[in-house]
């Protein structure tokens, strides 16, 4: 970023709308630049590593609650122990 540049934190950034990973996926390159969304999608050699995290990844699912007590709210959350 530039000297000249600031960032406004006030300015609204609409965000693309996205069900799943490889709906972000195909709109990341639609959006990147050919040699950035090529570095972060490959893997090097054999790929076991990116094979191996996209299991991973696969395994997490959010369920909804649905029909829950809601007499007391909370939008807290806990994600990989955070």
């Amino acid at each position: 970023m530039a000297a000249s540049e600031s960032v406004n934190p006030q300015q609204s950034h609409e965000l693309p709308l996205f069900l799943n990973l490889h709906e972000l996926e195909t709109q990341a390159a639609a959006v990147l630049p050919k040699a950035v969304y090529d570095y972060y999608r490959g893997g090097s050699n054999s790929e076991t590593t990116l094979r191996c995290n996209q299991d991973c990844w696969s395994v997490i699912r959010l369920m909804p609650r649905m029909l829950r007590n809601v007499s007391h709210v909370t939008m807290s959350r806990s994600f990989l122990g955070t």
